[in-house]
């Protein structure tokens, strides 16, 4: 997954867009395997090596039962292990998060390789300004074309015979140029559309995955700003799936920056209405918080 990312970053030609789009991005199984793979990091729970170690300490983690990366809560599900009186079982935990983290930020990094991918498409093909080339080099061939009809001494007939043959090629250029355009345009308009309809499962609420833990984690972020702001201790300010937050963050600006043509079926109106509403809620949270640890200072 790493090495495909690392592919769609790189600056493509024409037919290696299209190669790289059928081998993998468009690619049913690969589609399929990316989203069963993300799921099931994302859903894992995350206490199971824990349990696997302190059978008889299994009910001290009855809280923390069926706790994953979408609801994940550091504090509790550490001090649930910590209570278990076992230091390996608690390195155990905490290597056992950070590895299912890294292996959720490969697939959001995935996902954001896969928006760049579709960042340049947008540039070339709905950005551009390739139209306006075209009806340029057809305006600039009407121009030659009248200028050799402006000719009509026979000195000049070869001249003449010459920018009326150029005019002819450019026009027909400019013509096979809109056309390759306006195909192009389509394909990739189809194109974009599938796979952002096929990224749904992240975004869309209710359900979506990155949605739903993007929901729990604006309430952590806030407590964990009123608690913790003001401590010595850097480390403590930053949460352990502080990074992960921030490739999802990164993931769904690439999204909301593509053009509303290509992200027809995914961006619908709940969607939008509910990253605001989640959006601003946190704002609001985390300032609250923030003011509310400053006026306790001593002044």
């Amino acid at each position: 997954m790493k090495v495909v990312s690392l592919i769609l970053k790189m600056k493509q030609t024409k037919e290696s867009q299209k190669l790289v789009n059928e081998v993998f991005i468009s690619d049913d199984a690969w589609q399929e395997s990316v989203k069963n793979f993300t799921i099931s990091i994302f859903l894992a729970e995350v206490a199971t090596p824990v349990k696997l170690r302190a059978q008889a300490g299994e009910q001290r983690l009855e809280e923390v039962r069926g706790m994953n990366l979408v609801t994940f809560e550091e504090k509790s599900f550490f001090l649930a292990v910590l209570e278990l009186g076992d230091l390996q079982a608690y390195q155990l935990a905490k290597e056992s998060v950070q590895s299912m983290l890294i292996l959720a930020s490969c697939s959001v990094k995935y996902y954001q390789s896969v928006q760049h991918f579709f960042q340049e498409i947008q540039a070339a093909y709905f950005d551009s300004l390739g139209p306006k080339k075209a009806k340029q080099t057809a305006e600039e061939g009407a121009a030659l074309d009248e200028a050799a009809k402006s000719r009509h001494t026979a000195k000049s007939q070869h001249n003449t015979r010459a920018l009326s043959s150029l005019a002819q090629d450019l026009k027909q250029e400019a013509q096979e140029a809109e056309e390759d355009y306006r195909l192009q345009r389509k394909y990739w308009r189809h194109v974009c559309r599938n796979v952002c309809y096929n990224m749904a499962y992240l975004i869309q609420p209710p359900n979506g995955l990155l949605s739903s833990y993007l929901q729990v984690n604006a309430t952590t972020y806030s407590s964990h700003a009123q608690n913790d702001l003001f401590s010595q201790d850097l480390d403590s300010l930053l949460p352990l799936n502080f990074s992960l937050t921030n490739q999802v963050l990164l993931l769904l600006k690439g999204v909301f920056q593509k053009t509303d043509t290509l992200t027809k079926y995914l961006l619908l109106e709940e969607t939008m209405l509910f990253f605001i509403r989640t959006c601003y809620l946190s704002f609001i949270r985390l300032y609250n918080k923030i003011s509310l640890k400053q006026s306790y200072l001593p002044t």
